[in-house]
């Protein structure tokens, strides 16, 4: 099915392949602060064009890095940053920099629903909550993934640890994350 909805014209009539991931990287923070700090780091290495998809189940940190993420690209670090189940699509602008914080929990991942969304703008940044639902409709160049993981597994028994791991076939992104 062909939409006709600017760039993303292009990305609807062809699916994109699993790349084969050259860059795998693993983290692990033990609270919210960690995540947010991460965030904020993986903002310092964004440029223009950039998508991140955030990968991982509900209450595990996608929202907590997007935090971290947008404040640091909007030299704001008491911005309130919510996640855009609702809206789909919450734009902040800053510094010539348009951010995209994109949530696809409540679309079913078809084609029409995420062709309304009018995606890609290679002058914008994108960070994707539950972007597994379009990853194949992405193109690899300057895609990252970060998947989020929790588990109970720490000295504290009330504390929730957060596994995190990055993955991409983008060779500006291996530069970038050396």
């Amino acid at each position: 099915m062909r939409f006709n909805i600017g760039y993303y014209s292009l990305l609807c009539s062809r699916r994109y392949s699993t790349q084969r991931i050259l860059q795998t990287i693993r983290k692990t923070f033990t609270d919210e602060n960690k995540t947010r700090e991460f965030g904020s780091k993986i903002a310092e290495l964004c440029y223009k064009g950039d998508v991140i998809s955030l990968v991982g189940e509900m209450g595990s940190g996608k929202t907590v890095f997007c935090q971290g993420f947008i404040r640091k690209i909007c030299s704001d670090r008491l911005l309130q940053v919510t996640s855009p189940t609702y809206l789909l699509d919450n734009l902040y602008e800053s510094n010539g920099v348009n951010v995209h914080h994109i949530d696809l929990y409540r679309l079913s991942g078809g084609q029409h629903d995420i062709a309304r969304l009018g995606l890609f703008d290679p002058n914008d940044i994108y960070v994707i909550e539950w972007g597994d639902k379009l990853e194949h409709n992405i193109p690899p160049k300057q895609f990252l993934k970060i998947t989020f993981e929790y588990s109970f597994e720490s000295d504290e028994p009330t504390q929730s640890v957060r596994n995190v791991t990055l993955e991409t076939s983008d060779e500006e992104w291996i530069k970038r994350l050396k």
